[in-house]
């Protein structure tokens, strides 16, 4: 049976016995093997967070829910968590198209992002699936903060995190709410342009990896650009590929 948001938002997952985690700790590892691979990165410190960090943690309960280009989203077999090592989409609230991006993409991107003792702030960070790889990614002695706009998948977020001290998680406006100065700015919306808050707050030296668009979507324009910031100068240099566009809270980023 499909599961609907509400059981996905309650965030019962199962929880698999000592054997079923050796053997999920042995899937983990392939799978971070296999993403680091689609994705061209070749980084040890990646791949051991992607081994790491639990997918089903963050999801909820399965079955989980899976787009196929071929129609409309289908379930897993079942509640085991091994369908979600895959290097696929999962549906978060399937109804409005929302998603737990790509892994081989986020791993192309964060592999240039955070490093130890960094502060690193996620824009548009759902339920934290990727925060918390950034989370390890800057260790005990980073941080990270997590801002999302949606009032549900915030409180999931909120949820998720909570008595983790490294992690601050912010329900608001990922354009407009002000946040300690950041090392990293990972921004997994699509804007036609910085919010100026994300320029503002990125310190001399940091990276804002940003999905640019053109006002035409991103059929257009399908670039990640890093942004980084040199003083009073900010230089850019291309990385392929996009996110799925989300809202900042209905405001219009275009120039």
């Amino acid at each position: 049976m499909t599961p609907t948001s509400e059981q996905v938002a309650a965030h019962t997952a199962r929880f698999p016995d000592r054997m079923e985690e050796g053997e999920l700790a042995i899937v983990r590892r392939a799978y971070a093997k296999h993403v680091l691979a689609k994705a061209g990165v070749d980084d040890a410190r990646v791949e051991t967070v992607f081994a790491a960090v639990r997918r089903e943690h963050f999801l909820g309960p399965g079955p989980w829910l899976m787009p196929r280009w071929s129609g409309p989203y289908a379930p897993t077999p079942s509640d085991d968590p091994v369908y979600l090592y895959q290097d696929v989409l999962v549906g978060i609230v399937p109804e409005r198209s929302l998603n737990n991006g790509e892994p081989s993409l986020h791993a192309m991107l964060i592999a240039a992002a955070a490093q130890p003792r960094e502060h690193v702030v996620h824009i548009g960070a759902a339920v934290g699936y990727y925060t918390a790889i950034l989370a390890h990614m800057v260790g005990e002695s980073g941080r990270a903060t997590a801002i999302e706009f949606d009032s549900g998948l915030a409180a999931r977020l909120a949820a998720n995190f909570a008595g983790q001290p490294n992690v601050r998680a912010l329900p608001g406006d990922g354009a407009q709410i002000k946040f300690d100065a950041a090392d990293v700015i990972y921004v997994n919306a699509g804007a036609t342009r910085p919010a100026d808050v994300w320029l503002d707050r990125l310190n001399d030296g940091g990276r804002l990896i940003l999905p640019l668009t053109s006002d035409k979507g991103f059929g257009e324009n399908p670039e990640n650009i890093p942004i980084q910031r040199r003083g009073a100068v900010f230089g850019t240099s291309a990385a392929a590929r996009n996110f799925s566009p989300m809202a900042f809270g209905g405001r219009d980023l275009s120039l």
